[in-house]
């Protein structure tokens, strides 16, 4: 761990700290109850489901519900001695001649069919969203490493979105997840600094005993990725490992259109992104996810993730002052039934209880010149995580390469009313070129450089606007504290041994200050 999220430097764990384990919230096993109705989270044009209509023919993969189990760590609670809650999984049908997953459109039409508007488990919750990388291009060892984050589920499933290389290396340094935890990973595109990480991770988890089958989604073209490499370097057996499951987005977007793929045969138009459908890819770990396509230049995906409704405030004394009895019959209300009570009289739910409340949503639009896409799929979102490679005087060279600014991240938090935006992947120009030196003012790490295009943001959204957030590698969001990052980094140690390189390369001045540094934080 880190004193402050202001840098990574230095490191150590305080004398006073607990061990960092907590429990989950326990799962709810699904219900064959009829699903209550949703409200629709877009407002554009409605979104298609994978695997009906002309999209029956781009892919298909058979699902079906499994049981699994269990345990996610977090930071700063008193070790206990906890039981394993079970834990829903996605199987995506049977395995190939390669042990690799089973084609088919049908199987994937079906699951859809029945799953794809299925009301989630309604306690299911976004625990905590942690960044495992934010930088973008290449590594800025001891700041910033390629771009992955992890949204922690209330259920102890964790869903990754992008797996950049040494991904691994900052999952086995943090202290609030591990590899086994993970339900899916989700590729934006398939640009090595947001992929080349997936061999090694889950070459790792095979190490390590998982069983439990994974879930990769990405852009046309992650499934011969994936199979092309492990065939190269010794092949994969499920026997020995696990299953991989693989659900590639199509081009076409929504059903009856064309290819998004520009004219260039490069990336996505922004003309046709700018009419494009969000795709509904159904519940992955109790949330409900839409893709969305983004300009780039390559095809690329932006991914909302959703938490299903809750029932609404249960007015208890009302309830009560028309006779319901405590017990049984309140729950009862609460989950959307009349009760009948002893004198014949009938209460309706719509009577004592509220509104339901509706789902919080976290959405990740990675590598884009223009989101414009998911302007409706992310309207008043809890957080928009939303890149910001270059500053506001860099329009230019942001748009030439496919990128945001600070300023154009800012304008499509405005656009779409988020109530927290969070800016990352920064290009490596906004970094130090010491992690330990200058100090900031206060004696405490570095100035994170990258503040600049914080507050660049913040200049366009106004003092009324969203907060805005400067994504650190390790940062953690707080989803019962609004998304609000936490004062410590996610860490138990870096995974740069700075010191050592320093030495190494005959920098005895930075090492110096190092030692200085580590003994002033009594680390």
């Amino acid at each position: 761990r880190v004193p402050t999220a202001r840098g990574l430097w230095p490191p150590g764990l305080p004398p006073n700290a607990a061990p960092p384990f907590s429990p989950p919230s326990p799962s709810v096993s699904s219900s064959s109850a009829a699903p209550a109705p949703r409200r629709q989270h877009s407002q554009g044009p409605s979104a298609p489901v994978l695997g009906q209509g002309p999209l029956a023919g781009c892919l298909g993969w058979g699902w079906a519900l499994t049981a699994g189990s269990g345990l996610l760590a977090a930071p700063l609670v008193r070790l206990r001695v906890l039981a394993r809650p079970p834990r829903r999984i996605l199987r995506l049908g049977g395995r190939g001649a390669a042990g690799l997953g089973r084609r088919g459109p049908s199987a994937m039409a079906s699951h859809l069919r029945a799953h794809g508007s299925q009301a989630a488990p309604e306690d299911v919750r976004i625990d905590r969203v942690l960044f495992l990388g934010t930088g973008s291009a290449v590594p800025v060892p001891g700041q910033r490493n390629m771009s992955s984050l992890a949204v922690l589920l209330s259920s102890g499933a964790a869903i990754m979105v992008d797996c950049g290389e040494g991904t691994q290396h900052h999952l086995r340094v943090s202290t609030m997840l591990r590899a086994s935890r993970l339900e899916a990973i989700l590729l934006t595109h398939l640009h090595g600094d947001h992929c080349f990480g997936i061999f090694g991770l889950l070459h790792t988890a095979a190490m390590e005993g998982r069983k439990d089958p994974m879930l990769l989604v990405g852009p046309v073209g992650i499934r011969e990725m994936v199979e092309t490499v492990f065939r190269c370097s010794g092949g994969w057996l499920p026997a020995d490992s696990f299953e991989l499951q693989f659900l590639e987005i199509p081009t076409c977007g929504a059903p009856g259109r064309d290819s998004l793929v520009g004219e260039d045969g490069a990336g996505f138009s922004a003309e046709k992104c700018r009419s494009a459908a969000p795709v509904d890819l159904g519940l992955v770990g109790g949330m409900r996810l839409q893709a969305v396509p983004l300009v780039h230049s390559v095809p690329d995906w932006g991914y909302v993730l959703t938490e299903p409704d809750r029932p609404g405030v249960l007015d208890v004394k009302s309830a009560m002052s028309m006779g319901v009895p405590k017990g049984p019959q309140l729950g009862r209300l609460k989950s959307g039934e009349a009760v009948t009570l002893a004198d014949g009289r009938v209460v309706s739910p719509h009577q004592v209880v509220g509104p339901r409340i509706l789902g919080r949503t976290v959405a990740v639009l990675q590598d884009t010149s223009d989101a414009s896409a998911a302007i409706e799929p992310c309207r008043g979102a809890a957080v928009v995580v939303h890149e910001a490679t270059f500053a506001a005087d860099m329009e230019q060279d942001a748009l030439a390469k496919g990128h945001s600014t600070s300023a154009m991240a800012a304008d499509f938090a405005l656009r779409c009313g988020a109530k927290r935006l969070v800016l990352t992947h920064f290009s490596a120009r906004y970094s130090t070129s010491d992690a330990l030196a200058p100090a900031a003012a206060d004696g405490g790490p570095p100035a994170d450089p990258a503040g600049r295009l914080g507050e660049e943001a913040r200049a366009v959204l106004g003092p009324e606007g969203a907060p805005v957030v400067v994504a650190q590698d390790f940062m953690v969001l707080r989803g019962d504290r609004d998304f609000e990052p936490e004062p410590l980094l996610a860490v138990k140690r870096p995974p740069w041994h700075r010191q050592a390189v320093d030495v190494l390369m005959g920098d005895f001045a930075a090492a110096k200050r190092a030692c200085a540094h580590l003994a002033a934080c009594k680390c």
